[in-house]
């Protein structure tokens, strides 16, 4: 399956750009002030893919949570380290 749209060669590095032609499912994770949650989330996620033969990646989007909830899932993240490709991202404060 290809995709006919365009990436914006702004938003992606080199890198990035060469990894995403390679992933056939992308799971992005919302978060607002999901400390309690996340590691569980996770948890299923990676437990649920890893068991499909298809290549994957999780993006998990802080929405500038109060709690831990980018702390945590970048610990995640780092725990799992060359066993899921995982991003952890948070969402700038400055809004339009």
């Amino acid at each position: 399956m290809t995709n006919d749209l365009p990436k914006d060669p702004v938003a992606l590095s080199e890198s990035e750009k060469d990894t995403n032609s390679q992933v056939d499912l992308t799971i992005v994770i919302p978060c607002l002030n999901e400390v309690e949650n996340i590691i569980g989330t996770l948890d299923n996620v990676y437990l649920t893919l890893k068991e499909h033969s298809i290549s994957y990646e999780i993006i998990v989007v802080d929405d500038i949570s109060d709690d831990e909830t980018f702390a945590v899932a970048s610990g995640w993240a780092q725990q799992h380290t060359g066993l899921v490709p995982v991003k952890v991202i948070t969402r700038s404060l400055h809004r339009r």
